[in-house]
């Protein structure tokens, strides 16, 4: 069965990226929690995507409360939802600061079995000191269809001849290929397939195009918006 990933909590019932979002995903049983991983100045561990102003790339120069006072909300701490999934959902940590890839781990691990536990990074060289440092902890290499990535996969193919976008996944070592919807074809999820790469695919939203994505077999995990949405679809397709 498809699991599901609530992007930063959902936003069908609260704000995105709240405690209050969080709170309903796992409501609604979602599989996964996605946070966003950033640490501030004084050392706080927190789930934060960023609004696009710009002023996010500044975090780690803010304190929690002066976080918190710029968004204009309790800015989720990692310890407090990770408490909130102990049992009743995994954590699919997405390190926008990769230099907090082992602080946050390490507080995962104290709370969740690491079979609970998935980390993303478009950096290959975090999930490859993150694997040999914890080789049990499942990791994801993020891939998408953006333009300038591509730009650079087609430039490094003309170097390469015949390589692969699954063969990054397969360098740094990493369990899982996080793709960009618009990215994963068909003949791509067929190659995760064969070569034993679970897939996470993001981020789908609207009933029309969670029902088409739940109802591929070479996805495993679904990353949505809609969290609720999307386990009742699926739970509706699994009933028949």
């Amino acid at each position: 069965m498809i699991r599901i990933s609530a992007h930063r909590g959902g936003g069908e019932t609260a704000p995105v990226g709240t405690y209050a979002a969080y709170l309903a995903a796992l409501e609604a049983h979602a599989d996964y929690l996605e946070v966003d991983i950033r640490q501030t100045a004084d050392g706080t561990l927190v789930s934060y995507h960023g609004s696009g102003s710009g002023w996010e790339r500044g975090i780690s120069a803010l304190t929690y409360s002066a976080l918190s006072a710029r968004a204009g909300y309790e800015v989720p701490r990692i310890a407090d939802l990770l408490q909130l999934m102990a049992g009743r959902a995994a954590a699919h940590i997405d390190l926008k600061d990769t230099n907090s890839a082992e602080p946050v781990v390490q507080v995962a691990l104290e709370v969740l079995d690491p079979s609970d536990i998935v980390v993303t990074t478009h950096d290959a060289a975090a999930i490859r000191a993150l694997k040999h440092r914890h080789p049990v902890v499942p990791v994801g290499l993020t891939m998408s269809d953006d333009f300038a990535e591509n730009i650079r996969f087609a430039l490094r193919r003309v170097r390469h001849r015949g390589l692969a976008r699954l063969d990054d996944v397969e360098a740094a070592g990493a369990d899982r290929a996080v793709i960009q919807y618009r990215l994963a074809r068909p003949a791509l999820l067929a190659d995760c397939r064969k070569r034993g790469i679970q897939t996470m695919i993001w981020t789908v939203n609207g009933d029309g195009a969670l029902a088409r994505w739940l109802g591929k077999p070479d996805v495993d995990v679904l990353v949505t918006d809609q969290p609720g949405l999307a386990v009742r679809l699926r739970d509706r397709q699994a009933a028949g």
